[in-house]
């Protein structure tokens, strides 16, 4: 007389091999996502100061070359300013992100002076 009630042992054991599957692939993806969302974020805050600065120098005199160091959400951001014609002032923004990757962002403003 059979058991018909439950699963055999090779049923569980190939269903847990499934599973085990699926999470180690799946595992990883998760983790890059995070990581990239992430750098994605402290790259639009850097960007959004980057673009702040770059407002009040066009509205000061300007003179040719500005460059500071800055720490933005615990990384050290260096912000060049510079002219590259007689209207143009590039603005950019040097740093290593959280994957130890050098990353920058320029930003170019039309002097009103």
């Amino acid at each position: 007389m059979l058991n018909d009630k439950g699963f055999t042992i090779s049923e569980v054991l190939v269903s847990l091999t499934v599973l085990l599957i699926i999470s180690t692939a799946v595992l990883p993806l998760t983790t890059f996502v995070a990581q990239e969302r992430k750098i994605l974020s402290q790259k639009r805050v850097i960007t959004y100061k980057l673009q702040d600065e770059l407002q009040d120098i066009l509205q000061d005199d300007f003179v040719s070359t500005i460059n500071w160091e800055e720490n933005l959400l615990s990384v050290d951001v260096t912000f060049q300013f510079k002219e590259t014609n007689e209207q143009y002032i590039q603005g950019c923004a040097t740093w290593n992100n959280l994957m130890s990757r050098q990353e920058e962002v320029c930003l170019y403003g039309i002097s009103e002076k």
